[in-house]
């Protein structure tokens, strides 16, 4: 029998609530219609629970839901940016500089990594107020944590991201400071991360660390 994303069976019939409260569970009380449908939930069941509120639909976010049973949380877009994504998708740049409180970069956009094979096919398949940066090699493990149970960049990974990537100087120096300061990164991984992203980023980072007295 075909099996979805969930490990289950597609052609379930019966509404399943205790599985997609554990897939939810997983996604900070977040999924898909995919994930529903796969454990039974039609599009007509999905809209009468939405109907009664047992359901929260995420707008602009169409097919990504919260159950009501989880508040409305300060992490519900970047849930809805995860589990519409994929579960390869890291949030990145400015949105995990601000997730792992570093610098004062407030970002206008949502900043997420997906791995090439993942990458969204048209424009208009990513939401409004979403930057997609595209990788060609997936992220090692060392370039990823969690966050509130959100999957996001390290910061090592986040600092050469960053700099490299379009964010004022001024605020990604601070967050390099910061970094530093609170012990979780060393100037030589600093260093060596830069170098191995290539000689451009080598030298932003070095005048980077200028900037921050370092």
């Amino acid at each position: 029998m075909r099996r979805g994303k969930t490990g289950r069976p597609t052609t379930q019939t019966t509404p399943d609530h205790r599985a997609l409260f554990q897939i939810a569970v997983d996604q900070g009380g977040h999924f898909t219609s995919a994930q529903a449908h796969e454990v039974g939930f039609g599009t007509r069941l999905i809209a009468h629970h939405v109907g009664t509120g047992r359901f929260i639909a995420l707008r602009p976010w169409g097919g990504v839901y919260r159950l009501r049973d989880f508040p409305e949380g300060v992490h519900d877009v970047g849930w809805a940016v995860l589990v519409t994504l994929g579960p390869d998708a890291v949030l990145s740049h400015e949105t995990a500089l601000r997730l792992h409180d570093l610098s004062d970069v407030e970002p206008r956009l949502v900043h997420v990594w997906v791995p090439y094979e993942r990458r969204p096919r048209m424009r208009r398949s990513v939401p409004r107020g979403v930057r997609v940066h595209v990788a060609r090699a997936r992220l090692g493990q060392t370039d990823v944590t969690l966050v509130n149970g959100l999957r996001v960049t390290t910061p090592l990974r986040t600092l050469i991201d960053t700099a490299i990537g379009g964010t004022h100087p001024e605020q990604v120096a601070i967050a390099l400071a910061q970094a530093l300061d609170r012990g979780w990164v060393t100037r030589t991984e600093v260093e060596r991360a830069a170098r191995a992203r290539g000689p451009k980023a080598a030298e932003r980072i070095r005048a980077l660390l200028l900037e921050a007295g370092r």
